[in-house]
């Protein structure tokens, strides 16, 4: 028998579709993040990344929204 699923708030791992939609990013970019270990995540199946991680990853990028909207703003 399944587990009920945990609302999204309740739960110790989020996918990278959610982190990425966070940060309104692209999920490749969040992918490159992974790679060059800014963010922590386990792939089991498909990418994790744990709670404490994405909360660690907005502590240590706490400009990080402000950088983003200048890139795109350069890009137009």
């Amino acid at each position: 028998m399944r587990k009920p699923k945990q609302p999204k708030e309740e739960r110790d791992f989020y996918t990278l579709r959610e982190v990425a939609d966070k940060l309104r990013v692209h999920p490749r970019s969040i992918l490159r993040y992974i790679e060059d270990e800014r963010l922590h995540a386990i792939k089991i199946g498909y990418w994790r990344i744990p709670k404490e991680s994405y909360e660690k990853f907005l502590r240590d990028n706490a400009n990080f929204q402000v950088e983003v909207a200048k890139f795109r703003r350069k890009k137009k």
